[in-house]
C-alpha cells in the first residue's frame, strides 16, 4: 500500500468536514462494539456491518484503499468515497475490510478522522487487513500445519490443505482431505513434503479433489483462504469489486495456459479491464478473471468496448456464473462453440435439450449484457450501446429459461474468461483482446 501524493483543492473541504465532526468521534471509539458491530455515529441512517461476514482476499497489506484503486493508493479520492458514501449515499465500498481503517470492527466517523490523521498530520498508519482464516508458526519442513479459523459458527465451515510441490496435492490424504475446526477457532492437521501450503476455509458446497494445476483458492465454496510463504495469487479491484487472477499450466478450460501477468489482465487509465491472449516462450496464455465471493441471486450486468463477433474461431469469451459442472449458466461469445452464430446463452449441462439458444452478434463496438437470476428463471438479454437497459431498437436478442437446471446460490462466483477451445493456436496467428468496461449486480 502506498501513499498517494495527489492534492486537490476537495481536500480542504473534506479536512473543514472533519474537523466538524471531530468532537463527535470521542463518542464513537467509546462505544461498545456488540458482536464486533460497530455504528457510525452522526448519521441519521447508521451504517452497520459484520466484518465476520466479509469475504478474505480484498483487503491487501494494510487498510485504506478505500475507493478500490487498482493501484492500492490511499489518497484523497478515499477520503471523498468514504464522505459521499456516510453522509450522501453513495455507493458501498468496494471492501468493507478496507474501510475499516481503524481496525476497530466497523466504519464509523473514527475512520474518517484516522485517514486524515494519517495523510496529514503524521498519524499511524491503517491496520493491517484481516484473515477469516491463518496459518500459524509454520517453518520449512515442518510435517503439521496450525492455524485459526475467525468465524462465528465453526461447525459450518472446515479447513482444506493443499500442498506444492510440482502441482497441487490435497493434504494429509484424498480419503481424509478435511480439517475439523475447534470450538475456539483453531486447527491442526499433517502435511507431506511441500514447497508451499495452502489452508482453505470452505463451506459444504466444496469439492476437494486430489489435484490441482492451478491456485486452490479459485475454486467454488472457498470462503477465505492463507498461504504459506506468502500469497502467490494476484488480485485486483475493479467495477467496486475484488477479483482474483487465475494462472495455472495446461488447466481447464481448455486445457490452455492461463497467466496474471499484466500483458494478459489489466486495468487502463479509464477503468475498463482488458483481457488478451498472447504469445510468449512459444506459449499461447489465456485470461481469467473469478469474482472472491458469491453473490447468489440478482441482475448481473456488463458492458463491452470490443467488437466480440469476429473472435478467432478458435477464441471463447466466456462470462458466466459457475460452482460446478453442471452447476453454470453463461454467455459465451465463440464461432466456435455456437456455429454457424456467433454467440449462445447457455444453462449447464448444455447437452440437455432445451439448454442452449443461439444468436449473433453484430459487428457493434459498445455492447451490453445481462441476467436475472431467480429461483424460478434466468433471464438473458444482449443489446447494443451502453444505456442500461434495451430498447425495442437496441436489442439484440433474449432468452428466458425456466427449465430444471437452474443454479442454486451457494459457492458459486461470477467469472470472465478467455480462452483457446480446446488449447489450440488462434487460426489468424494473433491472440484476441476484450474490453470490458464495467461489471454491475444488484439484487
Amino acid at each position: 500500500m502506498t501513499l498517494g501524493t495527489y492534492m486537490s483543492k476537495d481536500s480542504v473541504l473534506i479536512i473543514l468536514l472533519v474537523c466538524l465532526v471531530v468532537p463527535v468521534s470521542v463518542t464513537a471509539q467509546s462505544d461498545p462494539l456488540p458482536d464486533r458491530t460497530h455504528i457510525a455515529v452522526g448519521v441519521e441512517n447508521p451504517i452497520m456491518f459484520n466484518l465476520q461476514s466479509v469475504i478474505d482476499g480484498c483487503c491487501v497489506d494494510i487498510r485504506g484503499n478505500i475507493d478500490g484503486d487498482p493501484l492500492d493508493q490511499i489518497d484523497i479520492s478515499d477520503l471523498v468515497y468514504l464522505v459521499d458514501y456516510m453522509f450522501s449515499g453513495g455507493p458501498e465500498p468496494p471492501c468493507i475490510d478496507e474501510t475499516d481503517v481503524d481496525a476497530s470492527g466497523g466504519i464509523d466517523i473514527s475512520d474518517l478522522v484516522y485517514v486524515v490523521d494519517y495523510m496529514f498530520t503524521g498519524g499511524p498508519p491503517p491496520g493491517a487487513c484481516p484473515s477469516l482464516i491463518s496459518i500459524v508458526g509454520l517453518q520449512p519442513d515442518d510435517d503439521t500445519v496450525n492455524g485459526t479459523a475467525n468465524v462465528l459458527d465453526t461447525t459450518q465451515f472446515q479447513v482444506v490443505l493443499w500442498a506444492k510441490t510440482n502441482q497441487w496435492y490435497v493434504q494429509p490424504t484424498v480419503a481424509d482431505p478435511y480439517t475439523h475446526i475447534q470450538g475456539d477457532g483453531s486447527w491442526s492437521n499433517y502435511t507431506h513434503p511441500w514447497d508451499r501450503i495452502v489452508a482453505l476455509l470452505v463451506d459444504s458446497s466444496y469439492l476437494p479433489e486430489s489435484i490441482r494445476d492451478y491456485h486452490p483458492s479459485l475454486d467454488s465454496g472457498v470462503i477465505g483462504w492463507d498461504e504459506y510463504p506468502g500469497k502467490s495469487i494476484r488480485f485486483v479491484n475493479w467495477s467496486n469489486f475484488c477479483w482474483q487472477v487465475k494462472t495455472g499450466d495446461l488447466v481447464g478450460p481448455g486445457p490452455n495456459y492461463f497467466s496474471d501477468d499484466t500483458a494478459n489482465v489489466w486495468i487502463d487509465q479509464q477503468g475498463r479491464m482488458h483481457l488478451k491472449i498472447d504469445s510468449r516462450d512459444s506459449k499461447w496464455y489465456c485470461a481469467e478473471l473469478v469474482l472472491d465471493h458469491s453473490l447468489g441471486y440478482g441482475v448481473y450486468s456488463f458492458k463491452l468496448d470490443s467488437r466480440v463477433d469476429s473472435l478467432d474461431f478458435n477464441t471463447i469469451l466466456g462470462c458466466f456464473v459457475y460452482e460446478t459442472t453442471n452447476q453454470e449458466f453463461d454467455i459465451e461469445f465463440s464461432q466456435r462453440l455456437a456455429n454457424p452464430f456467433n454467440a449462445q446463452f447457455v444453462i449447464q449441462p448444455w447437452y440437455t435439450s432445451g439448454n442452449i439458444e443461439f444468436f449473433n452478434m453484430p459487428n457493434s463496438t459498445q455492447t451490453s449484457h445481462s441476467w436475472e437470476w431467480r429461483s424460478d428463471s434466468i433471464v438473458f438479454q444482449s443489446w447494443n450501446g451502453h444505456a442500461d437497459t434495451p430498447t425495442p431498437t437496441t436489442l439484440i436478442h433474449t432468452w428466458t429459461y425456466t427449465g430444471e437446471d437452474i443454479t442454486i446460490p451457494g459457492g458459486e462466483r461470477m467469472r470472465f474468461n478467455l480462452y483457446l477451445y480446446g488449447g489450440d493456436a488462434p487460426t489468424q496467428g494473433t491472440g484476441d483482446e476484450v474490453i470490458i468496461t464495467s461489471f454491475e449486480y444488484s439484487e
